[in-house]
Formats: structure tokens, C-alpha cells, sequence
């Protein structure tokens, strides 16, 4: 079995470059990778995040 890892920067890449897609079908798709990649970034701590917004609060707030 390959396992494939798609890195955030990839996966933001190829969604950017489907050149047949309208800007306003692309947003929703970065917006879900974005949503996927901050729950997994802060699947291990003990607050609850009711929005995207808040996981992005506390993510910048403990990395800087």
C-alpha cells in the first residue's frame, strides 16, 4: 500500500492551478484544506474551537 502525503503548500498549489475552476469555486475547496489543516494542528489540545477563527487565534498565539 503507497501512502501519499500531500503537504499544505501542495495541496493549496493544486487547487490554485485547476485553471477550469471559477475563483468562486476554488474558495470553498482552500477553505475546507484550511479547515482540515487546522483541526489537525489542534486535535491534541484540551479547549474546545467552536469556529475556524479560533483555532486560527489560538495557533498564531502559541506559535509566536
Amino acid at each position: 500500500m503507497e501512502i501519499v502525503i500531500i503537504l499544505p503548500f501542495e495541496a493549496i498549489s493544486e487547487i490554485v492551478n485547476q485553471h477550469a475552476l471559477a475563483p468562486k469555486e476554488k474558495i470553498p475547496k482552500l477553505q475546507a484544506m484550511m479547515d482540515s489543516l487546522f483541526k489537525d494542528l489542534t486535535k491534541d489540545e484540551s479547549a474546545y474551537f467552536g469556529t475556524f477563527f479560533s483555532r486560527c487565534v489560538f495557533i498564531i498565539e502559541n506559535t509566536t
